[in-house]
């Protein structure tokens, strides 16, 4: 399994995992399976730094256009007819009727963005604690 990953402090996390000789000792009491453990805990809180980044970029992208609808109907009269599409249904209604609608859409998605930033500024944090803790780098970083 090559995982691309090392650290100085596990004797090479990501080496070849029969363990054996030629210098590539392991840590002091830390067996295969916990260095497997790491590993895979390091790689699960990429993948949820990722996702978390792009839930953030989403819903801010969403809530920019919903700015940029409301803007656009704020000058005209409530009972004007406008379309409104939900998913891939697109009604008629008024500007009235969809000011709300779109108001605490982008209520919402403010909501999601700060929820999403503070679950990604955490995940960041522990992400950034492990790589500290076990002085894990990715290969071809240098150091």
């Amino acid at each position: 399994m090559s995982d691309g990953l090392t650290a100085a402090g596990m004797g090479g996390v990501g080496a070849p995992p029969h363990g054996g000789g030629g210098g590539a000792a392991s840590a002091p009491g830390m067996s295969a399976d916990a260095q497997k453990a790491i590993i895979e805990r390091y790689q699960n809180l990429r993948a949820v730094v990722a996702n978390l980044g792009q839930a953030v970029q989403e819903a801010d992208g969403d809530r920019a256009e919903h700015d940029l609808v409301l803007r656009q109907l704020a000058p005209l009269p409530p009972g004007r007819r406008c379309w409104h599409q939900v998913g891939s249904v697109l009604s008629t209604r008024t500007v009235g009727e969809v000011v709300p609608v779109l108001t605490a859409e982008r209520t919402r998605l403010e909501g999601v963005m700060r929820e999403s930033a503070s679950r990604l500024a955490e995940a960041e944090s522990a992400l950034s604690e492990l790589t500290r803790m076990y002085n894990i780098r990715e290969r071809g970083q240098g150091g």
